[in-house]
């Protein structure tokens, strides 16, 4: 598995300010989430008023925009896991649009730490040296924890 072939998958709806708001926590975080993978959005997005942003945005941050019908999450999901086993990538990292980075020291409310230096480059070093089919990271949300 090589981890220089990642690609980054961002799901979103309807919210451009959200995608924005994710492309400047990855910036602020760790730029190598989008430096170093090939990026793809996945627009399910049903509001026509939202379309030239996307594409505007995709345009901008070198995402292959990928226009669907609202899939929904899970089908999205499906959707990616697919389009993944098609291309020559060995990784692939999974984000919806509201999931930020929160790039200041400090414990989320589970006493997890809010920053770690190198992240993208540490979470694929621990995939590969383990031999992991996944990682999943800890993030709080406002209806719960995952």
């Amino acid at each position: 598995m090589d981890t220089n072939k990642v690609g980054l998958y961002v799901i979103t709806f309807n919210s451009p300010n959200q995608l924005r708001t994710l492309i400047k926590s990855m910036t602020e975080y760790d730029k190598d989430y989008l430096l170093k993978t090939e990026k793809f959005l996945l627009d399910n997005s049903s509001d026509e008023s939202t379309f030239e942003e996307y594409a505007k945005l995709c345009e901008e941050h070198n995402f292959t925009h990928i226009k669907k019908d609202n899939l929904g999450i899970c089908g999205g999901r499906q959707w990616i896991a697919e389009h993944f086993e098609t291309t020559d990538l060995d990784y692939y990292l999974f984000f919806e649009d509201d999931m930020f980075f929160y790039p200041n020291e400090g414990v989320c409310r589970n006493g997890f730490n809010r920053f770690v230096p190198n992240l993208y480059t540490k979470s694929l070093e621990v995939m590969k040296k383990e031999n992991f089919d996944f990682l999943k990271l800890n993030y709080s949300e406002f209806y719960g924890d995952n």
